[in-house]
């Protein structure tokens, strides 16, 4: 398995290195010495500043050298293998020589829709259906239904079979079954996972049959559930979590060792981008059961109400009701125009954070 894995991450590099843009694969290849019980493709690695000189095929084999970092900081990777843990197959993802996590395009960019034309060329793609080839995976499951699942469609033999509409596709691609779901760094309600975990599962275990039929009868309660939560989302709440989602993804700052949903601006406060639509921000030392209405004589919170006119200038708000828990909060819509797309409403936050965070420490400086 590794003689052929070399030879094909030597294909690989020949023609990337030749792009002049930095890529890399995600999981260590070179633990793989034989068909893994799953090959999991995203789209293209999310991320950017990886050296871009050329790189070898050894390098490569190697792949992400974040990837052990995944369980905790992937927002993607927890909502895999939430999925998979609904259905009681997340041991897939337990053991690195068992599985294998890749791109169908390895050069990086911060967003997938970054992909240039020429980053996309049909001859990349038909290097992943090598990697699918030599690896043989007993079940390939592609992430994102639209460009990975299209990507893989237009240059190979496959013949996608809806099995829940908007969901799962199935598909054979050289007799391997492949599976298409939505990407899982997108939103996912807990309704969704539910059912998208106990179907993968049963269709893993050979179970039932790949048949849309049989699958909307057999888990019928799991889709009426699914579809019910649908129709209820409104389009804002779905671009809140989708934020709160993104904010994780892409912040550079650190969690508070508290809540790891709050994040340091400064050594002294903290924030949470939350998915009730908000950023709120209060002391670093604040405790959830505590009152900042008790302390209004004593320095446990320092710079209070300096820190509550400094984020009223930035637009933060303080009503009645949050007095005693926050410092001030701000609705996503007053970062950009809502209809904006979720990263750059985390870009502007994390911008503003930049300019609080030196209005912060002039103020603890006094």
């Amino acid at each position: 398995m590794q003689n052929e894995l070399k030879k094909w991450a030597q294909e690989v590099t020949q023609v990337y290195n030749r792009i002049g843009r930095s890529y890399y694969t995600q999981s260590d290849l070179t633990k793989i010495t034989e068909s893994p019980e799953i090959l999991i493709l995203g789209i293209n690695p999310g991320s950017t500043g990886i050296a871009k000189e050329p790189i070898t095929a050894d390098v490569f084999l190697k792949g992400n050298k974040n990837f052990c970092d995944r369980e905790k900081t992937w927002h993607l990777w927890k909502n895999l293998r939430k999925i998979l843990s609904a259905g009681g197959v997340d041991y897939l993802l337990d053991n690195e020589s068992h599985f294998v996590f890749s791109n169908v395009y390895h050069c990086d960019t911060l967003k997938a829709d970054e992909l240039s034309p020429d980053l996309k060329d049909e001859q990349l793609v038909k290097l992943t259906i090598g990697l699918i080839q030599k690896l043989c995976p007993t079940r390939v499951l592609c992430l994102g239904k639209n460009e990975c699942w299209k990507a893989l469609e237009k240059v190979s033999n496959m013949k996608t079979t809806e099995l829940i509409k908007g969901e799962l596709n199935y598909a054979l691609i050289n007799e391997i079954p492949i599976y298409g779901i939505k990407h899982t760094s997108s939103f996912y309600t807990n309704e969704e996972i539910i059912m998208i975990g106990k179907v993968l599962a049963a269709l893993f275990r050979n179970e039932i049959e790949p048949n849309a039929e049989i699958i909307s009868l057999q888990f019928k309660n799991e889709i009426k559930a699914f579809e019910d939560c649908r129709d209820q989302l409104k389009p804002n709440n779905i671009r809140n979590y989708m934020v709160e989602s993104a904010f994780d993804k892409y912040s550079h700052l650190q969690k508070w060792e508290v809540d790891n949903k709050w994040y340091h601006v400064t050594d002294d406060i903290v924030a949470r981008v939350a998915s009730n639509g908000y950023v709120n921000v209060r002391h670093s030392g604040f405790n959830r059961n505590d009152n900042y209405s008790k302390h209004l004589d004593d320095n446990k919170y320092p710079h209070r109400e300096e820190l509550i006119e400094c984020l009223k200038r930035f637009g933060y708000e303080l009503t009645k009701k949050d007095i005693s828990t926050s410092l001030g909060h701000k609705p996503f819509d007053k970062y950009l125009d809502a209809d904006k797309e979720p990263q750059y409403i985390v870009l502007a936050i994390l911008k503003e954070f930049e300019e609080l965070k030196m209005e912060f420490e002039s103020i603890f400086a006094k």
